[in-house]
């Protein structure tokens, strides 16, 4: 039988220093650390099922579960700097995004969702990686398409785009810009 887990390892003594067993037939996808804490956050997935994930807060070092919100599946998720909201991908299954979430983890409730930015409705376009700016105000994410997208975090707005096959976006320390080869 295959056995799912988390491990912690410290880098230093290359030793697991905190393992969780999941219960079968359950795996964790989309770790995540809060920053200054000892808080792991993950979802779960039964049988590899989207719709019945669960993201889960747990602090690594008490080994408690801090939080357990039902109807997140997260592949890849980012903690806001002062550790009140998480980002991630609405994974929907079968290689699918349907946007990304902000969640108030203080409240359980889901803050505001960007959607996907395809043209086409023919067009499969997925939203991954959501990464925070230093100060907070913005989530930078990377769309399937090679395109970056730059949102401001208070009210939803694209800030930037790039649609070049390789972009780069450059942080000003307040925003994004895009440098492209065309």
């Amino acid at each position: 039988t295959i056995t799912y887990q988390v491990q912690v390892w410290n880098v230093k003594t290359k030793q697991v220093v905190s393992q969780h067993v999941l219960p079968q037939p359950q795996y964790a996808v989309g770790s995540v650390w809060q920053p200054g804490t000892h808080n792991l956050a993950f979802s779960l997935l039964t049988d590899g099922a989207y719709n019945t994930a669960v993201l889960q807060i747990w602090n690594v070092q008490t080994r408690q579960l801090m939080k357990s919100l039902p109807g997140i599946a997260a592949n890849s998720m980012a903690w806001s700097p002062d550790g009140n909201k998480i980002a991630y991908d609405n994974s929907i299954g079968g290689g699918a995004i349907a946007g990304v979430t902000l969640l108030d983890v203080t409240t359980g409730q889901k803050v505001y969702t960007y959607d996907v930015s395809a043209k086409e409705k023919t067009q499969q376009v997925n939203i991954d990686v959501p990464a925070w700016s230093p100060d907070g105000a913005y989530i930078v994410t990377s769309e399937s398409t090679t395109s970056l997208v730059a949102t401001n975090v208070p009210n939803g707005t694209h800030i930037s785009s790039c649609k070049d096959p390789t972009p780069t976006i450059v942080s000003n320390g307040h925003g994004f810009s895009c440098k492209s080869s065309d």
